[in-house]
């Protein structure tokens, strides 16, 4: 096997600039999140954003499955009525 290396790419973490670790939610944009039950540990499993300052462009990518499961088809059938695309795209 040959290996390639990049002259852009870093050697190593430590070559890397320091990255500030915080939360950042765009203008125009609500999220929050919660523990519901569904994760048996407790942890947060539900997470929703919201836009704040009217409709936004959505892209999705959706399981081939013929088997989708109850969200799946509903984010279709939501997709599928605003988008005029009956496949929800």
């Amino acid at each position: 096997m040959t290996t390639i290396e990049h002259p852009s790419v870093p050697a190593s973490s430590a070559d890397l600039p320091p990255v500030e670790r915080r939360p950042a939610m765009p203008s125009g944009f609500k999220a929050g999140g919660m523990a519901t039950g569904i994760k048996a540990s407790g942890r947060p499993d539900l997470a929703v954003v919201v836009t704040t300052s009217g409709p936004a462009a959505v892209a999705a990518v959706f399981t081939p499955n013929t088997f989708a499961a109850a969200p799946v088809r509903l984010s279709r059938a939501h997709l599928a009525t605003t988008s005029g695309d009956p496949r929800g795209g």
